[in-house]
This record gives C-alpha cells, sequence and structure tokens, in this order.
C-alpha cells in the first residue's frame, strides 16, 4: 500500500495492535494516526484472534506480553508465520532488564514501556518498519549481558555452586562422590568459561552472569 504526497510516493506502514486492554488499542491508534504513512489495518484482544485477521501483509504488530490464551512472547513465532516479515514490537508494563532479551531471542525488533511517550511509540514503530531494531541501553544491556553468559554443564553447576559456598575441593569431591582430579579439571573448566584466576573470582563473575541467583 502507497500513498501519494506532493507528486511523491510514500510507503505506507500497515500496523496491527494486539493488546487484551480495548482502551490501550484506543489509545495506541490514536498515537499511530498522527502520522499519514501509518496505517492501522487490524485489532485484536489475543495472539489467537490476530492470527483469524484477514489481512495479506502487515508489516508490524505491536504486541503486549500478557495477553490471554497464548502469551505474547510465546505467539512471536506464529505471528512471524502468519506474516512473513513481519517485524515485531513489545509495548508492555514488563521491565527490559527482565524480559526484552527473551523477547529479542523470539524474533523481536524492538522493547517499549507502555509510559513511553507517543512521539517515541512512532519513532518505534518507524524504526522497526525500517529493517532497524529499536531497544534501550537498558534493554541492549541485558540482550548483551544473556548473549555472553556462558553455558555450564549440570556438574560444573554443582561445583560451582559448592566452591560459590567456600567448600575445598577434596570436600566436594567426598560429596558428589567423584575424585579430586575430577573437581580440580571441572574448576579450571570454570575459570576458563568465566574468565576468572581463582575460586573468589569464579563465584563473583558467576553471580555477575546471572548463573548464581
Amino acid at each position: 500500500m502507497h500513498v501519494a504526497i506532493l507528486g511523491s510516493t510514500v510507503r505506507t506502514v500497515t500496523i496491527v495492535i494486539i493488546d487484551d486492554h480495548p482502551l490501550v488499542r484506543e489509545g495506541l491508534a490514536r498515537v499511530i494516526g498522527h502520522r499519514d504513512d501509518f496505517v492501522v489495518v487490524g485489532e485484536a484482544d489475543s495472539i489467537e484472534a490476530a492470527l483469524q485477521l484477514d489481512l495479506d501483509r502487515v508489516d508490524v504488530c505491536t504486541l503486549d506480553l500478557s495477553l490471554p490464551g497464548i502469551g505474547g512472547l510465546e505467539g512471536m513465532h506464529a505471528l512471524r508465520e502468519r506474516w512473513p516479515g513481519v517485524r515485531l514490537l513489545v509495548l508492555t508494563v514488563h521491565p527490559e532488564d527482565s524480559h526484552a532479551a527473551a523477547c529479542a531471542q523470539r524474533g523481536a525488533s524492538g522493547f517499549l514501556p507502555k509510559s513511553a511517550s507517543p512521539d517515541e511509540i512512532r519513532a518505534a514503530i518507524a524504526g522497526v518498519a525500517d529493517g532497524g531494531q529499536y531497544f534501550s541501553e537498558t534493554a541492549l544491556a541485558a540482550i548483551v549481558m544473556q548473549r555472553d553468559t556462558p553455558v555450564l554443564t549440570t556438574r560444573e553447576l554443582e561445583v560451582l555452586r559448592l566452591l560459590a559456598r567456600g567448600q575445598r575441593i577434596t570436600d566436594i569431591a567426598r560429596q558428589l562422590d567423584v575424585s579430586v582430579k575430577t573437581v580440580s579439571t571441572h574448576k579450571m573448566r570454570l575459570q576458563r568459561k568465566l574468565g576468572a584466576s581463582n575460586t573468589a573470582q569464579i563465584a563473583v563473575l558467576a553471580r555477575q552472569h546471572g548463573v548464581l541467583s
């Protein structure tokens, strides 16, 4: 869909709003309507309802995470299958530092709190529609941290937790019923994966990475 402005052709961005609160949908539609190149082509109160919309093309879906039935996070894959190429912009009350990374992993192109200003919401829609991403510095930090989190085996996690409690290698070996050499090997691997030079650093870096609560 295109609109002609002063003899030029400007691409119209088609948008579907997914939120279970009618007032939120109405408010978003008004915010979006302030741009001539934005057109709300559909609204839905759930992922299931959105998938039933008779639309051939959707450029951007704005969606909440807390939805009846299929949640916003779980429904992202289905939306992308329904409209290949659709860009997903999460608008939610959930905090960025604990939810943005998971949304990015599921294919979201942007993440905004519902408290965002109308100008920021329009800028985010324009940015993701143009192929970009729209995440705050807080959200990006959470995404980078999750990507950098080392992958540890179950046994390495067991050894890590015991080391963090101040237990000695010999005590850990006895508790896990393995040899001292095996525990020492796990400790060396933990140091390498976490970038630590001693046991104290292992515990500190593990907490920074979110491996230990």
